[in-house]
């Protein structure tokens, strides 16, 4: 060290390496890492339109801002309609503000929350906007689940959804750790709440339980396009956000 130069901070524990050698703090990752889920997200939704699918309930809707799967959805499927579904105060308000019912008549906001998928399905402004004698895909924006019972709600949305719904979901996977509160809890807001385990492949595929998997099951979300079939898992101590998009099949 030079005379009277200050030293170099300590990297903080637990960052990880860019693509380009920089530290970047755990926090950083995993930001770059949901970035990429609702890249995947918005695509899966789009590729689902483009089947035909022209009803689609996202929960959570997070903050939406432009170009969100409502203005994808109906470039690809002009008569699609989406459903938003969130139960953060911050974000409903500030989403209603976009969603202005005089302009946008194919998209709602709605409060609501995944956990409780009889109350869900059954809102007012769902059943006005959706028929679900008709297929609906269900889009799960929440890589950091809160749910403790995944299969029930899986059951549910099997139970009530019409032949050909679609359920696309994904997780994030951190291997050798309990929970991802230490770095979740800079990213969301987990006052009075359970930390999101860290087991998200467990979480996931107790989700997708009794839907067909499109192939390849499940894959890691980073590595797959539309019309392609990504890899499937391989072992990795590196976290991921891992993937399925399911669909139901007549009983």
């Amino acid at each position: 060290m030079i005379s009277g130069e200050a030293p170099a901070p300590t990297p903080p524990r637990g960052a990880v390496h860019s693509t380009d050698g920089q530290r970047l703090r755990p926090v950083s990752r995993l930001a770059t890492l949901v970035a990429a889920n609702k890249r995947f997200l918005m695509a899966a939704a789009v590729h689902l339109a483009g089947l035909g699918v022209e009803q689609f309930l996202q929960v959570p809707s997070g903050l939406l801002a432009s170009g969100g799967v409502h203005e994808a959805v109906q470039r690809r499927r002009p008569a699609a309609r989406v459903a938003y579904l969130d139960d953060d105060p911050v974000v409903l308000s500030k989403g209603r503000g976009r969603l202005d019912p005089a302009q946008v008549s194919y998209a709602l906001l709605l409060e609501g929350r995944l956990s409780d998928p009889h109350a869900m399905l059954d809102h007012a402004g769902v059943r006005t906007l959706l028929d679900r004698r008709r297929p609906i895909a269900v889009v799960v924006n929440d890589a950091l689940p809160q749910e403790r019972h995944p299969q029930e709600i899986s059951a549910v949305l099997r139970e009530r959804l019409a032949p050909g719904s679609y359920l696309v979901a994904t997780r994030l996977h951190a291997p050798g750790a309990r929970t991802v509160e230490p770095v979740a809890s800079s990213v969301i807001s987990l006052p009075g709440r359970r930390a999101p385990t860290a087991d998200g492949l467990s979480h996931l595929r107790a989700l997708l339980e009794g839907w067909t998997l499109l192939e390849p099951g499940l894959f890691d979300t980073r590595r797959w396009r539309p019309g392609t079939v990504p890899a499937r898992l391989t072992a990795s101590d590196a976290s991921r956000i891992i993937g399925g998009i399911g669909r139901l099949e007549r009983s």
